[in-house]
This record gives structure tokens, sequence and C-alpha cells, in this order.
């Protein structure tokens, strides 16, 4: 399998892993889902393997977190799959975070799905939009 469709299946799979955090609160799979973060998992799972096998193919430049070095490992198709799938792994915990949140707070699903929406888009913008609805909505205490 080539690097640009493991990155097309990595994204397919993420896409599906996304619906049921879009489904009401009380949907069975949904509730199920986020009690098991298996899409998390599996990403998390995915990431360290390809991080091993870039990391020990002679592909991966000297791990430099300078500006030039992070370019170089961008530019690489690996490095850059690499990247991306540790994207989509932390995109997808922070939606399983809002959601289940979201129930702790009471803050209700069809405000939560515009937050939803643009973490999976747009990761910190999402996150920063749930912040900041969760000012107005504080844990509820038992």
């Amino acid at each position: 399998m080539t690097i640009a469709q493991l990155f097309d299946l990595f994204n397919t799979l993420a896409l599906l892993a996304w619906v049921p955090l879009f489904l009401p609160p009380k949907t069975i799979f949904r509730n199920w889902f986020l009690e098991q973060k298996i899409a998390t998992v599996l990403l998390a799972a995915s990431y360290l393997i390809f991080f091993i096998v870039f990391l020990f193919s002679g592909e991966s430049p000297d791990l430099d977190f300078s500006f030039s070095g992070i370019k170089k490992l961008f530019a690489n198709d690996s490095g850059l799959l690499v990247a991306w799938i540790h994207y989509l792994a932390f995109d997808m915990m922070v939606g399983i975070y809002e959601c289940e949140q979201a129930l702790k707070r009471g803050i209700p699903h069809w405000i939560l799905l515009p937050c939803l929406l643009f973490t999976f888009m747009l990761g910190p913008i999402g996150w920063l939009m749930f912040w900041l609805l969760s000012r107005v909505y504080p844990l509820k205490l038992k």
C-alpha cells in the first residue's frame, strides 16, 4: 500500500470514527463508542507503529525541532503520514473529551455540534469554542 493510499485510508477511518460523536447522547452505539475509545486507541497504535517504522527506515531526518527540521520532516511523505495520524488521533481524543464533558455539564447536543465540527476540521478552534461554551455550562455537582 502506498503512502497516499494509507493517507486516504486513515482519513476515511477518522471520518467514520467521528460519526458516532455527532449522534444524540442517548444512542447506545455512541455511548459504547465513547466508553471504549476504540478509534483513539487504533489511531494511537497506528501512530506508534508508523513512527517506529519511520524512525528506523533511514528516511527520517534527525530529530531537530527547529523550523528547518520540522520542514524536512513534513517534506518526507512517510513523515507527513506519521504527523497526520498524530493530528487525527489528537483531534479524536479532543472530540471524545468534548462529548464526555458536554454530558457532565448538561450541554445540549445541538449546541455541542458546531464545536465538534470545528474540532474535526480545525482542531484547536473547535476546542476553543468548546472551552468558551464550558464557561457557560459549569460542571454539575452530583
